[in-house]
Formats: structure tokens, sequence, C-alpha cells
């Protein structure tokens, strides 16, 4: 019996219910490393960044390899992003087209898109050109933004789908901090 409750766990994986792997944004970054080296993830170097922290691991997500980052600000997270691996510009489409399913079944009709998944099909915001495909799940805690991007210069040719993850923008702070700035 013990040995079906563990290969149960190792196939289906830890059960994590937060809005970017194991942290829910705006949460305390202290145990990101453990948390994500407990998944399997396994932590590399990440360029410097000023004025924020960033976390960095190889892991697996949606079924893939990819490169993940925890980005904190004031020891908090700010943002997460999976990063996919580089792919011929037809691999990188159909990748987001799967991503694009997943996350929309997770987070529903997304407020912005201009694929041709998007529902009911606009052809106003259509794009033709995938390299200029961009998706936006925007919920009531995060906003899950999805596109396709060129390898960097010092990289293989080739494209790359990301997902980014951060806080939704709260139209009441924003407006509370409008007013103060007109009452000076």
């Amino acid at each position: 019996m013990k040995h079906i409750a563990v290969a149960l766990v190792l196939v289906t994986g830890p059960a994590v219910s937060a809005d970017f792997r194991v942290l829910d944004i705006g949460a305390p970054c202290t145990e990101i490393a453990a948390q994500e080296i407990a998944l399997g993830s396994r932590q590399v170097p990440w360029s410097p960044v000023e004025g924020v922290t960033v976390f960095a691991f190889e892991g697996k997500a949606f079924f893939a390899s990819v490169d993940l980052t925890y980005v904190c600000s004031h020891g908090a997270l700010l943002t997460g992003n999976y990063f996919f691996p580089i792919e011929e510009l037809a691999a990188a489409t159909a990748r987001y087209e799967g991503l694009h399913k997943k996350i929309s079944a997770t987070y529903g009709e997304p407020e912005s898109d201009n694929t041709p998944w998007m529902r009911p099909l606009d052809s106003r915001w259509l794009q033709a050109d995938a390299k200029r495909f961009q998706t936006t799940w925007n919920t009531s805690r995060i906003l899950v933004t999805t596109s396709i991007m060129p390898s960097q210069p010092s990289e293989r040719t080739g494209w790359r789908v990301f997902v980014f993850y951060c806080a939704t923008h709260d139209p009441e702070r924003s407006n509370k901090s409008l007013e103060r700035t007109r009452e000076r």
C-alpha cells in the first residue's frame, strides 16, 4: 500500500495551490529555494537585477522542462515567470496554443487575446504573425500573460514561449493614490 501512495505522489506531483507554483504573489520569499527543490527543481545562477532578488530554477511545468524565476522585492514575491525552451517558430506556436488552452481552463476566458484561439474570434485583434501573439488573463488576484519572444543574441536562434504572473492592478488603490496627489 505504501508503494502505491509513493507512486501516486511521484506521478501526480505535490499538491500545490498558489498563484505561482509554490507561492502567492505578495507572500514572503524566504522558503522559495527549499520548496522548489522539494518539487525536483534545480537552483541556477541568475544575473543580478538592481532593486530585486531573483531566484532562478530549472524545473518542470506544463509537462515541459522550463527555466523559471521568482522575482522578489522587499522580501515579497513580485512576479513569477516560466521560460520554455528555444524552438522553431512552428513548435513555439504549437506550445503556445497548448498553454492557451490549459491556462484558459484554469482562469477562464482571457481579458485580451490576439491569437487564432480567442473566443469569440474577433478579426479586429487577431494577429496573423505568431511573433506578435500575446494573451492576458486577469483575475481578482493575479494577471497572467503569455507571449512568444525571440531568443537572446547570446543564445541559439529560435523562439521561446514565456508566461508571466504578477499581481492584478488594483484600481481602488491606484485611484486613492491619484486623489492624494491631486490634494497636494
